[in-house]
């Protein structure tokens, strides 16, 4: 696995390189972070159909019938956010606050990984409202927006006073190991533009955690043979493509919409696969 020091190391190096060119043109830092989101945070769920056909392969008797549902579960989540933005937006964020939580799971309590696998998504929302509300204009119309912000503002506060708490605990009662990686977290979610603070967390820590868990499950199998996970890698990165018959990738704001109805896409069947994995990673985590 990647070891604690590795993953601390790749943390302060993306929170330098985003506080960086963040200070120097925030609109750069905001594309590099967007760009970093597709081509080095979708690949995560390259190792999904390995696990699909471990956990799969029982019903559907084919791997190939395992691929179909996989790619028709995927297909009709993006869909649904083309089709109908708000609601499919809405379904995003309650399977990436649900996915994000059992992540954080395996480092510490339920409350503290609840807390973090929401706040992961409410926090460089509601503590840059302006920025946020420009980029989620496809899916919530400025109107609406402008109706939950109150609400946005007021609930994030409140869950940053009770993740505070709920880290403060886990250092009171010995689980520091992770700490320095929570705190560049927040520090980025706070401090940097919404898609720069999410992507510190989303690359230099989930993902690679994801990753990690992965290569250690898969330990022995296939050896030699990782030509499926770049294809896979690959594959989604380049599905963003036809989105361009709906939305200009030249704009900031389009470019985010476009990724997040192809992320919805990928997250759905990722999160079906990975379920009963976080339990396995927890395992591997205590004894690897």
């Amino acid at each position: 696995m990647f070891g604690l020091a590795v993953g601390n190391l790749l943390l302060i190096a993306l929170g330098a390189v985003f506080a960086l060119t963040t200070s120097f043109q925030r609109l750069t830092s905001e594309w590099i972070a967007l760009v970093l989101i597709v081509l080095a945070g979708i690949p995560h769920g390259s190792f999904d159909l390995r696990v699909a056909e471990l956990k799969w392969i029982a019903i559907f008797r084919s791997r190939t019938l395992v691929a179909v549902v996989y790619v028709f579960v995927g297909v009709a989540m993006g869909a649904l956010c083309l089709w109908k933005p708000g609601i499919g937006f809405l379904a995003f964020l309650v399977l990436s606050a649900f996915h994000f939580s059992q992540g954080e799971s395996c480092y510490s309590n339920r409350f503290t990984a609840v807390s973090l696998g929401i706040g992961a998504i409410l926090f460089p929302i509601s503590f840059h409202l302006k920025d946020a509300g420009r980029y989620l204009s496809f899916f919530v119309s400025p109107e609406t927006f402008e109706l939950v912000t109150p609400w946005l503002r007021g609930g994030g506060l409140v869950l940053f006073a009770v993740t505070l708490v709920l880290l403060w605990r886990e250092f009171w009662i010995g689980n520091r190991k992770e700490l320095l990686q929570w705190a560049i977290c927040i520090l980025a979610w706070v401090f940097l533009p919404p898609l720069s603070g999410f992507c510190v967390w989303f690359i230099g820590r989930h993902s690679i955690q994801h990753v990690a868990a992965c290569r250690l499950l898969f330990t022995g199998s296939r050896k030699g043979r990782s030509l499926d996970l770049v294809v896979i890698s690959l594959v989604a990165i380049f599905l963003i493509a036809p989105l361009s018959h709906w939305f200009d990738f030249s704009d900031l704001s389009q470019g985010f919409a476009a990724s997040i109805i192809l992320i919805s896409g990928l997250t759905l069947p990722h999160i079906l696969v990975t379920y009963d994995l976080y339990a396995t990673r927890a395992l591997l985590r205590q004894t690897g």
